[in-house]
C-alpha cells in the first residue's frame, strides 16, 4: 500500500539523501512526469539540507500526498523549532543567508521557483507578516510549504483564487493500512469534503474505502445529511463521518457528522460551529442534524480525526480568523502544519483538512 505520510527527522547528510528518495518515490508513484519529479526531488533536498546548513533545532520534513478531484497533490513540510528565521524576504530573494550546498540551486528561493504554492511561517518577533497563525500556543520555530500538482495547475474547484484547500492522512505506522480517509470533490458550483475514520485502531481501512466508493457515486447535489444516511452500514459498525458542502451559488455552507472527528467552522469573522468528539462507542440512532449558514465574505473550517487532541476555542479562531491586517486568510498549508504539530498522537492514525473560501 502506498505511503499517503512520511516524517524524515534531519541530523546528518544521510537524511537529506533519504528525504530525496522518498520525495521522488512517491512523486512516482502518483505518476508525476519525470521533469516534476526531478523539481521534487529538488525541492525536498533543498529543505532538508537547509536544516543541516543553519543546524535547526529538531529539524524535519513532511511528504505527504493527498487526491483532490482524482488529482494527486504533493506537499513538502520543512519543519524546526529553533529561533525563527531572520531577513525572510532576503532569504527569498537570494541576497542573504548561504548558498545552498547541495549545489542544486538557491536554497529557498528556489523552492518558491518550483512550488506551484510556497508558503513561510516563522516565530522570530523582526518578522510581523510571517508569523504562524495560533502562534501564542505553538511552540517557536518555523514551517515551510511547497505544494506541487503533475501539470503546475491544480483541480479544477481550486482554479483562481478564491479556494484553498490542504490535506494529512498519516497512519499509526508507515506500514499500516489507515483507517482514516479524506474524499474531496468539487466543480464550479459545490466543494464537499467527508472525513472519515473507522473503528478498529487504523484497521477499518476496508470500510474506509468503501465509503469513499459510495461518496463518487453520489452526486454533489446531495446535502450532507442524506448522504450520511446512504452511509448507514459504516456508522452503525461504529464509523465517525463529518461531511462540509459548499454552495458558491447560493453561498451557503452545509454540514453534517457523526461520531469523534473534529471540526471548527468559521463563517464571516465568527465560529458558528464547534463540534465533534462524541464518547467512543456512542450509538448511531438513525438520525443526523444539518447545520447550514449563509456566506458573505469568507467562511474557513479545519476537520481532523481522533488523532489530534480538540482544540480550544480560543485556538480553532486564531488558526481559522482572517488576518485583519490584510484582510486575507492565512494559508491553508501554513494552518493544517500549525495545527498539525501542535497535539499529534503518534501512536494513532489521523487526518486533518483545512478549507477555505474568500470572496475577491
Amino acid at each position: 500500500m502506498r505511503a499517503l505520510f512520511r516524517e524524515i527527522m534531519v541530523c546528518s547528510p544521510a537524511d537529506v539523501a533519504v528525504v530525496r528518495q522518498i520525495a521522488g518515490q512517491m512523486a512516482a508513484e502518483r505518476l508525476f512526469p519525470a521533469q516534476r519529479q526531478a523539481e521534487i526531488r529538488l525541492m525536498a533536498t533543498e529543505l532538508a539540507q537547509n536544516h543541516l546548513d543553519h543546524r535547526t533545532e529538531h529539524g524535519l520534513i513532511r511528504v505527504s500526498s493527498l487526491r483532490i478531484q482524482e488529482v494527486p497533490c504533493l506537499m513538502l513540510a520543512s519543519v524546526d523549532q529553533g529561533p525563527g528565521l531572520g531577513d525572510v524576504d532576503g532569504l527569498l530573494a537570494q541576497k542573504t543567508g548561504c548558498p545552498s550546498t547541495s549545489g542544486l540551486g538557491g536554497g529557498l528561493a528556489s523552492v518558491r521557483r518550483l512550488a506551484d504554492r510556497f508558503s513561510v511561517c516563522s516565530q522570530n518577533e523582526e518578522n510581523i507578516r510571517y508569523r504562524c497563525p495560533g502562534r501564542e500556543t505553538w511552540q517557536p520555530g518555523t514551517i515551510i510549504t511547497a505544494v506541487s500538482w503533475p501539470d503546475y495547475r491544480p483541480p479544477q474547484m481550486l482554479a483562481g483564487d478564491q479556494v484553498d484547500l490542504a490535506g494529512i492522512v498519516s497512519g499509526r505506522t508507515e506500514n499500516m493500512p489507515c483507517g482514516d480517509g479524506l474524499f474531496i470533490d468539487g466543480d464550479d458550483r459545490f466543494i464537499r469534503v467527508a472525513l472519515v475514520d473507522s473503528p478498529g485502531l487504523g484497521t477499518g481501512f476496508q470500510m474506509t474505502r468503501d465509503v469513499g466508493v459510495r461518496l463518487r457515486e453520489m452526486d454533489l447535489v446531495w446535502p450532507p445529511d442524506q448522504l450520511l444516511e446512504r452511509l448507514s452500514f459504516a456508522l452503525t459498525a461504529g464509523a465517525s463521518i463529518k461531511i462540509i458542502r459548499f454552495d458558491r451559488m447560493q453561498r451557503e455552507v452545509q454540514c453534517a457528522g457523526v461520531g469523534n472527528i473534529g471540526i471548527g467552522l468559521v463563517v464571516d469573522g465568527r465560529l458558528v460551529l464547534e463540534a465533534g468528539w462524541q464518547p467512543l462507542g456512542d450509538p448511531y440512532h438513525g438520525s443526523v442534524e444539518l447545520f447550514r449558514y449563509p456566506v458573505e465574505q469568507y467562511v474557513s473550517c479545519l476537520v481532523h480525526s481522533d488523532g489530534l487532541q480538540p482544540f480550544e476555542r480560543k485556538e480553532m479562531e486564531r488558526l481559522l480568523l482572517v488576518d485583519t491586517k490584510n484582510g486575507q486568510l492565512p494559508k491553508c498549508s501554513l494552518v493544517l502544519h500549525s495545527a498539525f504539530s501542535m497535539n499529534r498522537q503518534h501512536q494513532d492514525d489521523v487526518s486533518i483538512c483545512v478549507w477555505q473560501w474568500q470572496n475577491t
